[in-house]
């Protein structure tokens, strides 16, 4: 009896493993059989061919195998063959097989041998001059490197795409690549550069007639949007409309490139806050696409982004019916990417009624895990981990929660690239180059003829002067004297040369040497892994006024106590940088050498060690440093603060609080005093500002005056509820826009920690 159950456990156990992990039945059976027509293939291009057929069949994780196996043949073949045509269909079999690796290295999860694959595919394809596809494999590269995160080098192979088909004189080709690039743009919020190559694609598309003018207007359009400029975004809408209604297409085809552009007016309407007049767009959109064919999707579309108007209006019980409507029409169409959206929809609305735990059961471990499957680490993956985190964050799951700020700081950061504006404009900056290149050339070709002109007069001058024996004397003399000017000229403006050339050099050596000063300048900085190992929330904006700065921040752990500061160092720049590596060896001695843990004994003892540093000196010294110095024991529950000249700002109980700091700097003063040592209640939630002077003292503005501490304050507290990042961001974009023009002051630091 046992055996029988034993056997019929292990039927159940296979027929479910292959139903999940191998091809069905029907198709290994015919992957068999083609296999067993293999071994008995007479020539290898039956054997190629036969190859060919089992990859269409046989599970992606059986591709590598039989794609190598096919490109040996493939080698074979290719040595023997006489014709170019049987070359060049041979290579592009080749290619086919590449694909196949390149598509199983890709699910692997092995980026690098997929981009091996790729770059093996192109070259293979330049040599049989395919323009078509090695402008295609040019867009995978670029598609590769976007999805990985790596945004300059996706636009860098997006250069070298339009740049092949402007060598091959491909304008259709340039304006796909352009279509490309703006899309890129547009995928990122990046809505200027986006706009520009989109017009590049329009100008290209009148010049070539091409039938779907409207549709590139429609994403101007939505561009606009993205800059908040509503009326244009408008006016390119009603002009798309106006070309569709216009074109020689069927009126089914006229209807859905119209719905199309009243669902982005719909969406330009919401991306302004104009919530109203979205949702009747989206309304109108919506009965549009039942009426077509194929618009399924449309509808879904129409409904999920109703349903997302409504809860960015606080409208949120409008708000569930719509999602509700979209995820049974996604069950309905059978699309898994779509119904994880409208749950991911449903969760933010639930979220936004703070009914976390109804959140909670939407976005389950088990649709975390789908989501990782189908977004992998790509762009859409941030909102769904930064969602993960706070809901597990407001539920108390803090370990969870961590881990989901993590991913979403990593993937933040990874596709924020703050060296993408510089990137983009590299083209539009070369094109400038070009134009003025050749606006120079036709300058000199001007210039060449004016100066064959002048050599003519000269030589019938100089003939007729010959004729007048008389001033041959005089003009030979004029002759020799030009010449020694000549010289003379020459001979200075060698001098001129040699001497800008040493400045350069010199200049070179200057920053060289400061560039080095700041990576040893970033030594004494501790690193932000270590402060985020020991305070899972919190932010650092360090903006130097020049490349090493006076201003720095200061962390340490000693037994189980932690310790934070930001500091200002007198002065910035070089002097600054100088002053601020005493300051920080200072400190570290006080913690490490004389076991110091009370914050204004601590302070004490890095003025006199400051102090004793720069008493060697035979010239008075009075450079030192502000400073606010935080200790968290986490251990016992107790913080403590002191401060030298900077105060601690922190926001307990909804209120913005303030302890003054000992008006003393860390180092010469005429009646030096101890410093204060605060003790501060801990209670969770409480979020601590250490900052410097910089943030405050920058003018800017409408009037060109300081930002003050108010405005400063006033700003902080408007944001203590956003996660710790974004309040960084924030910050750092109010300094900027405060700033302007104008230049920066003074070195800015500013901690923010949550406990």
């Amino acid at each position: 009896m046992n055996t029988k159950i034993n056997s019929l456990f292990k039927i159940i156990f296979l027929v479910f493993y292959c139903a999940i992990f191998k091809p069905s039945w029907g198709q290994q059976r015919q992957i068999d059989s083609l296999l067993s027509v293999l071994k008995t293939a007479k020539n290898d291009t039956s054997k190629l061919n036969l190859y060919f057929q089992i990859l269409d069949k046989c599970d992606w994780k059986d591709n590598l195998k039989y794609a190598q196996a096919g490109l040996d043949i493939t080698e074979n073949i290719l040595q023997q063959a006489k014709s170019e045509n049987q070359k060049r269909n041979l290579i592009k079999k080749k290619g086919d097989l590449y694909n196949f690796c390149a598509f199983y290295y890709q699910q692997l999860g092995d980026t690098a041998n997929q981009r091996n694959i790729l770059f093996n595919e192109l070259e293979l394809f330049k040599t049989i001059d395919d323009t078509n596809t090695v402008f295609q494999i040019y867009q995978t590269i670029t598609n590769y490197y976007f999805n990985l995160g790596n945004t300059p080098y996706a636009i860098k192979y997006f250069n070298k795409t339009i740049d092949f088909a402007k060598l091959h004189s491909r304008k259709d080709l340039v304006s796909y690549g352009y279509f490309q690039m703006a899309g890129m743009f547009e995928d990122i919020g990046d809505y200027k550069n986006a706009k520009d190559y989109y017009t590049k694609v329009k100008a290209i598309w009148i010049e070539l007639k091409d039938t779907r003018l409207a549709w590139v207007i429609n994403k101007i359009g939505s561009c606009y949007a993205g800059l908040h400029d509503l009326p244009n975004a408008l006016k390119c809408f009603n002009e798309s409309i106006d070309l569709s209604k216009k074109t020689s297409d069927s009126d089914e085809n006229k209807s859905k490139g119209i719905t199309r552009t009243i669902l982005e007016i719909a969406n330009a309407y919401k991306f302004n806050n104009e919530y109203k007049n979205a949702v009747i767009s989206y309304q109108k959109a919506l009965e549009m696409a039942k009426k077509l064919s194929g618009f399924e999707d449309v509808q879904f579309q129409c409904l999920n982004r109703i349903g997302n108007t409504y809860r960015d209006a606080k409208n949120y019980d409008s708000a569930l019916v719509y999602i509700a409507r979209g995820l049974n029409l996604a069950k309905e169409l059978n699309n898994e990417r779509r119904i994880m959206q409208s749950e991911f929809s449903l969760a933010k609305i639930y979220y936004a009624k703070e009914n976390y735990t109804e959140a909670k059961k939407i976005l389950s471990d088990e649709k975390y895990k789908k989501a990782q499957l189908a977004y992998g680490l790509g762009r859409d993956m941030v909102e769904i981990e930064k969602y993960f985190f706070k809901i597990d964050s407001t539920l108390g799951f803090h370990k969870d929660a961590l881990c989901h700020y993590i991913k979403y700081k990593q993937l933040y950061e990874k596709f924020n690239n703050e060296d993408l504006t510089k990137q983009a404009t590299k083209e539009k900056y070369q094109e400038e180059f070009d134009k003025q290149q050749a606006e120079q050339a036709q300058k000199d070709v001007i210039v060449n003829k004016e100066k064959q002109k002048q050599k003519l007069i000269l030589w019938f001058v100089l003939g007729g002067l010959a004729l007048l024996a008389v001033f041959a004397a005089f003009i030979y003399n004029r002759f020799k004297v030009s010449q020694k000017q000549n010289k003379i000229i020459s001979e200075q403006k060698l001098e001129v040369d040699t001497q800008k050339h040493l400045v350069e050099e010199k200049q070179k050596e200057i920053i060289e040497s400061i560039t080095y000063a700041k990576r040893l300048q970033e030594a004494i900085l501790p690193p932000k892994e270590f402060i985020d190992k020991h305070l899972t929330n919190n932010f650092i904006l360090y903006k130097p006024k020049d490349l090493v700065a006076g201003d720095f921040y200061w962390a340490e752990n000693i037994n189980d106590l932690f310790f934070i500061a930001a500091a200002d160092s007198t002065g910035h720049g070089v002097p600054g940088a100088m002053v601020s590596v005493v300051c920080s060896n200072a400190l570290n001695r006080t913690v490490k050498e004389f076991n110091l843990t009370s914050t204004g004994e601590i302070l004490d003892k890095a003025r006199e060690l400051v102090l004793e540093t720069f008493e060697k000196s035979t010239s008075e010294v009075k450079d030192g440093m502000d400073i606010s110095l935080l200790c968290i024991d986490s251990k016992n529950k107790s913080i403590f603060w002191s401060g030298a000249n900077n105060p601690l700002w922190y926001i307990q109980d909804n209120q913005l609080k303030e302890i003054k700091a000992d008006k003393q700097p860390i180092g010469k003063t005429e009646y030096p005093k101890p410093f204060t040592t605060h003790k501060i209640e801990y209670i969770e939630n409480t979020t601590f500002y250490l900052f410097t002077d910089g943030f405050a003292d920058q003018f800017g503005g409408p009037n060109g005056k300081k930002f003050k501490y108010k405005q400063f304050s006033d700003l902080l507290f408007k944001n203590k509820d956003l996660l710790q990042l974004e309040q960084s961001n924030i910050i750092d974009k109010a300094f900027t826009e405060w700033k302007g023009d104008l230049e920066q002051v003074d070195d800015v630091c500013i901690i923010g920690i949550k406990i």
